[in-house]
């Protein structure tokens, strides 16, 4: 159905009524979640028309070579896959509606060779059989003014001068194409436009403050500084609470100390983490990163069903 749905959406490109070209700045770091806007125009509309329908062909071409296999974004996709997102998702759901609000008030006086952008949007406004206006998205973390370092000369009836104004370059593929209510992504690059590295430390510090409540753990100030660090806070999006029940439980410290191989503190009441291989084996329990039923079956990661090493 995912791969249906990206289908028909490239077909509406032919049923747009209007276009927006907007370039996107934003600075996470400074400015969690805002965004400024700028619009731009194409003096040849069948030059904008050829660049948006080889951009996606370019993309579908590419789901075509993984099989038309589309899962759900969960933080640890591996690399190459191809994830589905829906909007109002809390990963992306304030963010999207940030950006959507700048883009209604986007600024089209700014000379774009001031802009530094680090992405760009088009949008395609049409209108349903039933008469709904919609609209579809095509979405790509890039800076299309290339920036020339160097002075560039082009030719014109043996004649050559220098170019002084700004170049674009869009490449070749976009990175997310957003339709109904849903963004299909072929890569990463979304998860900085939307900001979700501090979304999911967001999550995953919410979480450590359940696990913290709990007082299972003997040095949770290590546990912190190991679950934050690194790809870790992504794992936390599957967090289980009927795992992590189950694991504060005095038959459930049993099933991590005798079968994961995961050591208690000296009073044997909390987990000893202490060791980053102990912290990984409980971190994938507790988000669900091992097959159901974990107190009960034999185990594996997952996605890649990898076997755990015990120690």
């Amino acid at each position: 159905m995912s791969y249906k749905n990206i289908a028909e959406a490239i077909r509406l490109v032919d049923s747009v009524k209007s276009w927006e070209s907007i370039l996107i700045s934003y600075n996470h770091a400074r400015k969690p979640f805002e965004y400024v806007c700028h619009s731009f125009k194409f003096q040849d509309a069948g030059e904008f028309m050829s660049l948006i329908k080889a951009m996606s062909n370019t993309f579908i071409d590419y789901i075509d070579s993984k099989d038309k296999i589309i899962v759900s974004y969960n933080g640890m996709n591996p690399k190459g896959s191809v994830d589905k997102l829906e909007i109002n998702n809390a990963l992306i759901k304030d963010a999207w509606t940030s950006l959507i609000q700048h883009i209604n008030i986007c600024d089209d006086t700014e000379n774009l060779e001031m802009i530094k952008a680090n992405a760009f949007i088009f949008v395609g406004n049409y209108e349903t059989s039933s008469k709904e206006n919609k609209a579809i998205y095509f979405l790509c973390r890039r800076n299309p003014i290339v920036n020339l370092k160097r002075r560039l000369f082009s030719a014109r009836a043996n004649t050559v001068e220098i170019v002084d104004k700004p170049l674009f370059q869009f490449g070749n593929c976009f990175d997310a194409i957003i339709c109904n209510g849903t963004m299909y992504a072929i890569n990463d690059n979304f998860e900085g436009i939307f900001n979700l590295e501090q979304t999911k430390r967001n999550i995953c510090n919410a979480h450590l403050t359940e696990i913290k409540s709990k007082g299972i753990i003997g040095d949770f100030e290590a546990y912190k500084s190991y679950a934050l660090s690194g790809h870790n806070p992504s794992k936390f999006l599957s967090f289980s609470t009927e795992v992590f029940d189950n694991a504060c439980k005095d038959s459930g410290k049993k099933v991590l100390q005798d079968k994961f191989k995961i050591p208690m503190t000296l009073d044997g009441k909390k987990f000893d983490l202490s060791n980053d291989e102990n912290a990984k084996v409980f971190t994938l329990l507790v988000c669900d990163k091992t097959k159901r039923n974990v107190f009960d079956e034999d185990y594996c990661e997952v996605p890649s069903s990898t076997p755990m090493v015990l120690q």
